[in-house]
């Protein structure tokens, strides 16, 4: 019997079936989507923004857009040099935008495109090769990055445990390097609250420490059973590429393990407010397309190529209506 080659058939004619699929899957998202341009600011940030943001129908729809080009283009760039996909795939990028349309809320999407683009850019600064900056210089940029973050509340700390890991995952972890990501992870708090000094408003952070972690909104989350089958999602295709690890090279084996083990430190988030759980939701479901493109390429049967195949238009669109009704 002749082996199934599962390039041959992403890069054939099919390829115009699965954009135009893609394309009605996207258009059909965005149609349904309610844009009321609203973002409450963590109280911190009272002295710097008022608390709750309007920041326009037009800004809200630009932000969110070149946020969600950026972390497709940071995702197509990882998959590519680090998670062996070939150079000319395209299905990557077509699915990243249908994941995030799945996100009605506008505010919430905003968020969800600024916190995919902060975790791509992470594992593509921590993991060596991604660059041609040195090492000091990418682990700076990456922990000044995820600090801008600790601003918005205590789901930042989860990114400073993550990018540890990252390092440690990637055999790059040292006492210079832990230095390094504190000092930057910690200098975008250390000049708000400088400034906030200098100008006699300090209270605000001093006087009310209790506000970083907003314990009344623990807990307080009541999400569609659908909203758990990305977890579960997940999990497969994480086993499905994970139980094939020693057909990889050592560096795409270390890339994927970094990334699960990021993402599992991430998962605490989902037990805080329902912003946050829906922010550490779709980073799962980042997540999970990244392995689901692995998956596509790996694929050694018909049958198991063509339902993942058809994952990213099918789920989509039954995820979005079930969560409507």
């Amino acid at each position: 019997m002749k082996a199934f080659n599962p390039e041959k058939v992403i890069f054939s004619e099919l390829k115009i079936v699965f954009l135009l699929l893609s394309a009605g899957t996207l258009a059909l998202l965005f149609s349904r989507t309610e844009i009321q341009p609203e973002i409450s600011l963590h109280p911190w940030l009272s002295g710097l923004f008022q608390h709750t943001v309007f920041p326009g129908t037009t800004w809200t729809i630009i932000l969110r857009v070149l946020f969600i080009a950026a972390s497709t283009f940071l995702a197509r760039i990882l998959a590519v040099r680090h998670f062996d996909i070939p150079a000319r795939d395209y299905m990557l990028v077509a699915v990243l935008p249908i994941i995030h349309f799945t996100i009605n809320d506008w505010n919430i999407g905003l968020l969800t495109s600024v916190y995919w683009t902060v975790f791509l850019l992470m594992l593509f600064l921590l993991i060596p090769g991604s660059t041609n900056r040195s090492e000091n210089r990418s682990t700076l940029t990456a922990a000044l990055i995820c600090g801008l973050l600790l601003l918005n509340g205590a789901f930042a700390f989860l990114f400073f445990l993550a990018g540890i890991v990252i390092m440690i995952s990637m055999h790059t972890f040292s006492i210079r390097n832990v230095m390094i990501w504190i000092t930057g992870f910690m200098a975008p708090a250390f000049f708000v609250i400088s400034y906030y000094e200098f100008s006699g408003i300090s209270g605000i952070v001093f006087n009310n420490p209790e506000t970083f972690i907003q314990s009344n909104q623990l807990f307080q989350f009541n999400f569609s059973p659908a909203f758990y089958a990305s977890p579960v999602l997940l999990f497969l295709l994480a086993l499905s590429v994970h139980s094939r690890m020693s057909e990889f090279k050592i560096s795409i084996r270390r890339s994927y393990s970094a990334m699960l083990l990021a993402l599992t430190l991430l998962l605490p988030a989902i037990l805080a407010s329902a912003v946050n759980s829906s922010l550490m939701f779709s980073l799962l479901g980042l997540a999970s397309a990244m392995y689901w493109i692995k998956n596509i390429y790996i694929s050694q049967r018909k049958f198991p190529f063509f339902i993942l195949w058809l994952l990213p238009i099918l789920l989509p669109v039954l995820y979005y209506f079930v969560l409507k009704l």
